[in-house]
C-alpha cells in the first residue's frame, strides 16, 4: 500500500516535471514566434502577402510606392552630409581664417549634382515688364544651374545679415520700434565716404567688417538686414521729366522706404536719420518713428524742417508724389538655383537666401509683384526699377584687376594683428612673429624629457575679435579686442 503511494507520487511529480517542461517549450516557441513577427522584413511580407487579393493596378502602385520610399530616404542620406558640410564651411568665424569660400562654392555644386532639380523648365517665366530690364547677362545668369563664386560670396553675406538681424533690432517686440533700430545700428556701423573715394568694389560683408561705405552701401546693407526679417524695402529717387533715366548716379538724393503694415516709412541713408514727424502747431514733440510717405507727399513742411535757408533738404514733397521706385537685389538673389536651395534652409538653417522676382508656381508673389502692390496710390510698376549698384558692384568684384586685389589685401592687413616684436640681440634688428614669445623648456630634451609646451599663434587675433562683433558675441569680442 505505501509502495503503491510512492509510486504515484512519483508519478505525479514526472507528470508535473513534463508539464512545466512542456510550457517553457510552448512560451519559448511563441517567443520565437513573436520576435519573428516583429522582424521589419517579416512584417512587409506579411503586409505584401495581405495585399495579393487587390487588383494587379494596386500591386503595381504599391511596388512603385515601396521603390521610391528607399529612393529617396538614400536621397535624403547623401544631402545631409552635404549640407552638413556647407553650415560647417559658412560660418562667418571661420570664413577666411579656416575655411574658404571657393571651398564652400564646391560643395554647393556637390548638393546640386546630388540633390538639386533635375528640370527647371516649370520654373515661371520673369513678368514682360522685369525682362526689358535685365540685360542679357542677367537674363543667363539668372538661368544658371552651376553655383559661382559670387553666390559664394552672396551666402555669406546673407549669414552676416542673419546674424545682424538678430541682435541690432534691439529687445521690442514693436516692428516699426525694430526697423528704426536697426537703421540706427547700420549707420554708426557703417561710416560714411563720398563715392569718389571708394575705388574699391566690395561686398556688404567687406563693408561690414572695414566700417566704411557710402550712402548706397549703407542702404544695400539696411535692406538685405530687412530681407532677412521678411521685411520687404524699395529706394525711393525723386520724379523726373525723364522717365527713363538712369537712377541712382553719384550725387542723387535717394530715400529707402520700408514697406510696413500698408504704409511706405521713410530713411535717409546721406543723413543717416529716420525721417521725424513734423512737431505740432503748437511746438509739441510728435510721436516717435519715421514719418510715412503719405505724410511727406501731402505736407511740404516735413522735409523742410530738415534743411535750412541757404542748404534746403534736396528732396521736396512734389518729388515723392510720384517716385521712382527701385528694387535692390541681384541675380544671385533672384536666380532659380538659389530658390531650389532655399527649399534647405529651414528651421536650424533659417536663412533667405532667394527673394525671386517673379511669383512662385505656387501663386505666391514675387517681390516685384509685393512692391507693385504696396505702391497704391504713389506708384505702379510703370515707375519701378531694379536698382543696378549691387549687381554692378557684384559683378565687378569677382573679375578685380591685380591691383585691385592687392589693393583690398592691403585693407584686410590690419586684421591680422597682434604679432609679437622680436629684437635680435646680435644684429638689433627686430621683427614680427605670428607665435607667442615664450621661454621652451622642451627644448633641452636631457633635463626635460616628457615637457612639451604649446605655443599659441597670435596671428589674426584682430580678425576673430571683429568676427564675434558682427556675429554679434559682444563678450567674445571685448575679450579678444581687450587682449589685441
Amino acid at each position: 500500500m505505501a509502495s503503491d503511494s510512492i509510486g504515484d507520487l512519483r508519478m505525479a511529480a514526472l507528470s508535473r516535471s513534463a508539464t512545466r517542461e512542456k510550457s517553457r517549450q510552448i512560451a519559448a516557441v511563441s517567443v520565437t514566434n513573436l520576435r519573428w513577427l516583429l522582424n521589419p522584413a517579416v512584417v512587409a511580407m506579411l503586409f505584401a502577402a495581405g495585399c495579393q487579393d487587390k487588383p494587379a493596378g494596386n500591386q503595381q502602385a504599391s511596388g512603385t510606392a515601396s521603390k521610391a520610399l528607399p529612393a529617396q530616404e538614400e536621397a535624403q542620406n547623401q544631402c545631409e552630409p552635404v549640407l552638413a558640410s556647407i553650415d560647417d564651411i559658412f560660418q562667418l568665424q571661420r570664413l577666411g581664417r579656416t575655411t574658404a569660400v571657393r571651398d564652400g562654392v564646391a560643395r554647393l555644386n556637390d548638393w546640386q549634382r546630388l540633390c538639386g532639380p533635375e528640370d527647371e523648365a516649370a520654373r515661371p517665366a520673369l513678368p514682360p515688364e522685369v525682362e526689358k530690364l535685365c540685360s542679357s547677362e542677367q537674363i543667363k545668369a539668372l538661368s544658371e544651374r552651376r553655383f559661382g563664386p559670387r553666390d559664394g560670396e552672396h551666402l555669406r553675406d546673407c549669414l552676416l545679415e542673419r546674424a545682424i538681424a538678430r541682435y541690432a533690432v534691439g529687445n521690442t517686440q514693436n516692428e516699426l520700434e525694430k526697423i528704426t533700430h536697426l537703421f540706427g545700428h547700420v549707420v554708426r556701423s557703417v561710416g560714411l565716404i563720398s563715392e569718389a573715394s571708394r575705388e574699391l568694389p566690395l561686398t556688404p560683408y567687406e563693408i561690414y567688417l572695414l566700417g566704411k561705405g557710402t550712402a548706397q552701401d549703407r542702404a544695400w546693407i539696411f535692406i538685405n538686414v530687412l530681407r532677412q526679417m521678411r521685411i520687404d524695402a524699395v529706394l525711393i529717387f525723386p520724379a523726373s521729366a525723364d522717365v527713363n533715366r538712369e537712377i541712382g548716379s553719384e550725387g542723387e538724393p535717394f530715400l529707402v522706404g520700408v514697406l510696413l503694415d500698408d504704409q511706405v516709412f521713410l530713411f535717409d541713408p546721406q543723413s543717416g536719420v529716420a525721417i521725424p514727424k513734423k512737431s505740432g502747431a503748437d511746438g509739441r514733440k510728435p510721436p516717435e518713428g519715421p514719418v510715412t510717405l503719405v505724410e511727406a507727399a501731402t505736407d511740404s513742411t516735413v522735409f523742410q524742417q530738415l534743411g535750412t535757408g541757404p542748404r534746403p533738404y534736396p528732396i521736396r514733397a512734389e518729388d515723392v508724389a510720384r517716385p521712382i521706385v527701385a528694387i535692390a537685389g541681384d541675380t544671385s538673389f533672384w536666380s532659380g538655383r538659389m530658390q531650389a536651395l532655399q527649399a534647405q534652409f529651414v528651421g536650424d538653417r533659417a536663412l533667405v537666401i532667394a527673394d525671386p522676382l517673379e511669383n512662385g508656381k505656387d501663386g505666391s508673389p514675387g517681390i516685384w509683384s509685393r512692391v507693385a502692390k504696396a505702391g497704391g496710390e504713389f506708384w505702379s510698376s510703370a515707375d519701378m526699377r531694379l536698382w543696378s549698384y549691387p549687381e554692378t558692384r557684384l559683378a565687378r568684384h569677382v573679375q578685380m584687376s591685380q591691383s585691385e586685389e592687392d589693393a583690398l589685401t592691403g585693407l584686410m592687413r590690419p586684421f591680422g594683428a597682434y604679432k609679437n616684436v622680436v629684437t635680435n640681440p646680435s644684429t638689433g634688428k627686430t621683427h614680427l612673429v605670428e607665435r607667442e614669445a615664450t621661454q621652451d623648456p622642451a627644448g633641452d630634451k636631457e633635463q626635460h624629457p616628457d615637457v612639451h609646451v604649446n605655443v599659441r599663434t597670435t596671428a589674426g587675433q584682430q580678425m576673430r575679435a571683429r568676427l564675434a562683433q558682427l556675429s554679434g558675441d559682444f563678450v567674445e569680442a571685448i575679450r579678444t579686442y581687450t587682449e589685441v
